[in-house]
């Protein structure tokens, strides 16, 4: 199972999580708690956004969701666990923009994106595949 302390302890997995997939690591004290669930569910910040969003550990179980709150306040599930929720954004780099211009959830309309999204990506990031 992949852990939070895990990646930390992979300066070049850090780095390429940085650059190429715009999520900072960091320790729970170094990122703002501006945001409440409502709920009473223990969480623990770990990773933040360049726009300022926050990706959470959720949960006490083994398996903790991995949640991601943007800036602009708008929040959800991206993963059952790290680990799925690192494959994701590995796969779907641009999966912010999926769920952008997804029409309000259509899988159609991110599937209709997604070579946009793809070219986009490569341009930017020509070397992607091979990270």
């Amino acid at each position: 199972m992949i852990t939070v302390e895990t990646i930390k302890s992979h300066p070049k997995v850090v780095e390429a999580l940085l650059v190429t997939y715009d999520m900072e690591f960091g320790g729970p004290c170094e990122f703002d708690n501006w945001f409440s669930m409502g709920i009473n569910v223990p969480y623990t910040i770990f990773a933040r956004d360049a726009s300022g969003g926050i990706f959470a550990e959720c949960g006490s179980s083994n398996a903790k969701p991995i949640l991601h709150v943007t800036s602009e306040g708008q929040a959800g599930i991206i993963g059952r666990d790290l680990q799925e929720a690192l494959q994701i954004i590995a796969a779907l780099p641009c999966w912010r923009d999926h769920l952008k211009f997804s029409g309000g959830g259509q899988l159609s309309e991110m599937r209709r994106v997604t070579p946009l999204l793809e070219e986009e990506i490569h341009e930017d990031e020509p070397e992607i595949d091979s990270i």
